[in-house]
């Protein structure tokens, strides 16, 4: 990445007192599907927090500006310049912060705080025109508050939401110290990373050996033959998110895995998920998709801009293997594969070819940890909202794993043309009991393991409602105005 900054102002192309770059293999992925898909919002990013105390607007507005000022991706858009695919850095400008008061009659008009909210979120961005993030801070009374931050996927990720709320806590919390607060601008941006990119993918001797690694791992990976799909795949993809918490017991399990065998979160949740998937599906050669922060490289840390990419996971999983050895062998295997995510996952796709819907990518994991997030504005109280936009129908089966303080919550997004509400269910009923096996420190199988408890009272799932099935939920309804 120290070739960054020597491309930075050959990069930076003036159009009209803006700047523009290059578009990586994955915003112009997205701008197709956009074009075939005109009005909606499905790639749109939202994290709503909710805001328990006084909040100055004021002040949130000026955070606001400090921090669309130090990022261009809060003030890029992407358009057609020719033939080229660019991503147009616009000047910073103030821009009010849009707050609303909303009151009980109005909340009821539009089914309550969730549905509300929805509204809100569900707007589509315009992609050549922008901006594609926006900020609304919502006033429930006189101390209490949702603040709504959403984003278009073709420049943020989940990462760059993290980034952008810290940021504007902390602004905030100076400002409201000191009364003003400098604006500083970044060394290192994402329109820098693209024309890094750009660069740097078309030299065949930097990008050798990362071929040379991706082939025999890409070469036809095995496709999960899941055991209640039945009939032919349909091409619809009605998507639909649901979500709950895992029981105590899961939690317990997951720590004492992770102290026991010196592995990660991470491993212990992606060791369950493949057991789920074998047992579930009779198969050994396992493939499945990742998220990956991108951000490795020194300078690429707090960039805000779509840096996520693919962890592509493919482990030929041996039933006979017990819990310690699954974890030790995922974690060696999770870290070599580290090596080699530099190139991101479109570009692979691109290079080997693969079709547009691969098996490979069609089952993804991702554990999100929420353990230390910021907790306070000022004064006030804050906790971010469990709150998904995505119904999840360009892939066959996500699974979120957010962990907390003291507890793990679960959301799961499928494709009802290939699974069933009740089969998800069972699917993550399987998940439970492996994270429970995934504790064990004796030679039996995990996966035998599994299945014993998965009949066994303490690995039966306790969802929010108490009940033995997947229900959708948002925190929203949960919230006593």
């Amino acid at each position: 990445m120290g070739a960054v900054s020597s491309i930075r102002q050959r990069g930076r192309q003036a159009v009209k007192g803006s700047i523009h770059f290059p578009c990586t293999g994955g915003q112009r992925r997205l701008w197709g599907l956009s074009g075939r898909n005109p009005g909606e919002w499905q790639d749109n990013l939202t994290t709503v927090y909710d805001i328990q105390g006084a909040i100055d607007t004021v002040l949130l507005e000026r955070a606001l500006h400090v921090v669309r000022s130090r990022h261009e991706a809060l003030r890029t858009s992407i358009r057609m310049r020719g033939i080229d695919l660019v991503q147009v850095v616009h000047p910073a400008r103030y821009r009010p912060l849009r707050a609303t008061l909303v009151d009980r009659h109005e909340l009821d008009a539009h089914g309550g705080i969730s549905g509300y909210v929805a509204r809100r979120i569900e707007r589509p961005f315009f992609l050549s025109s922008g901006p594609l993030w926006r900020f609304e801070l919502l006033h429930l009374g006189s101390d209490r508050s949702l603040f709504i931050v959403c984003s278009h996927h073709i420049v943020s990720d989940g990462i760059s939401m993290e980034i952008v709320w810290h940021e504007v806590v902390i602004a905030y919390n100076e400002l409201l110290a000191r009364a003003c607060l400098p604006v500083t601008s970044r060394r290192k941006s994402f329109g820098d990373f693209a024309q890094w990119l750009s660069n740097w993918t078309m030299q065949s001797h930097f990008t050798a050996p990362f071929v040379r690694y991706w082939t025999p791992v890409l070469a036809g990976p095995a496709w999960p033959h899941l055991r209640w799909h039945d009939g032919c795949r349909a091409s619809s993809f009605r998507g639909k998110a649901l979500r709950g918490h895992l029981p105590d017991a899961c939690y317990r399990a997951s720590r004492l895995a992770r102290e026991r065998f010196g592995v990660t979160d991470y491993v212990v949740a992606l060791a369950a998920y493949l057991v789920t998937v074998h047992l579930h599906s009779g198969e050994t050669d396992l493939a499945l998709i990742s998220p990956f922060s991108g951000r490795r490289a020194p300078g690429l840390q707090d960039v805000v801009g779509r840096l996520m990419t693919g962890h592509v996971i493919r482990y030929r999983f041996e039933p006979t293997c017990s819990a310690g050895a699954l974890l030790s062998a995922l974690a060696s295997h999770v870290a070599a594969t580290l090596d080699y995510q530099d190139l991101p996952f479109e570009w692979l796709s691109d290079e080997f070819e693969l079709a547009a819907r691969q098996p490979v990518d069609q089952i993804r994991f991702a554990l999100e940890d929420f353990s230390g997030a910021v907790s306070s504005l000022g004064g006030a109280r804050v906790n971010a909202l469990e709150y998904g936009s995505h119904s999840g129908p360009k892939r066959d089966l996500n699974l979120y794993v957010r962990v907390y303080q003291n507890h793990w919550n679960l959301v799961v997004q499928f494709n009802q043309d290939v699974l069933s509400e009740d089969s998800v269910a069972r699917l993550m009923q399987t998940f439970c009991a492996a994270l429970l096996a995934c504790a064990a420190d004796d030679d039996t199988s995990v996966a035998q393991r599994t299945a014993t408890l998965e009949t066994a009272a303490e690995g039966r799932v306790q969802w929010k409602d108490q009940q033995e099935r997947l229900i959708e939920m948002s925190s929203f309804e949960e919230l006593k105005i």
